[in-house]
């Protein structure tokens, strides 16, 4: 059995091929400056948090930050996703605890919508279907408090003068 290298296609990756071929196309006069600046932008968005691991001094990862919460927490929080090149695991973007929240969020969602489903069928409400499914989806986006046991800090600063 032949092992295959696995490949995380991510915003980022997309951001910087985008880039590299515009720049490519610029530089041939294939596009103007005007597009490249469009084309470019295309997977601008949502910041991402620029300090998400916290080192010690012999460069070992003991906070991360947890994409779902918010906040970091012990790197032992984290499950992982796969290895890098040279075959060091990678963590999670969100902690286990992070993770179960969303699948549960998920589920709750999946569930409510059947069920806006089952009463269109049963009154034929439209109008009700159309806000049990627009209060489905408002609940979801609502993200549940961090309630582990593990020590976490609100910011990088915070986590990073704690090992200090």
């Amino acid at each position: 059995m032949s092992e295959t290298k696995k490949t995380w296609f991510t915003k980022t990756v997309a951001r910087e091929a985008v880039q590299e071929l515009t720049a490519v196309l610029l530089a041939e006069d294939e596009i103007s400056p005007e597009v490249k600046a469009k084309l470019d932008g295309l997977f601008e968005g949502k910041v991402v948090a620029s300090n998400t691991l916290v080192k010690d001094d012999e460069g070992n990862v003991v906070f991360k930050r947890c994409s779902y919460f918010g906040i970091y927490l012990p790197v032992a929080d984290f499950g992982t996703v796969g290895k890098d090149e040279n075959g060091v695991p990678k963590l999670a973007y969100q902690s286990k605890l992070g993770a179960a929240a969303a699948r549960h969020t998920k589920t709750e969602l999946d569930n409510a919508l059947k069920e806006a489903d089952v009463q269109l069928e049963e009154t034929e409400d439209i109008k009700a279907w159309k806000e049990a499914k627009a209060e489905a989806v408002a609940q979801s986006e609502i993200k549940a408090e961090y309630e582990g046991d593990s020590e976490n800090y609100a910011t990088y600063e915070d986590a990073l003068e704690s090992i200090a």
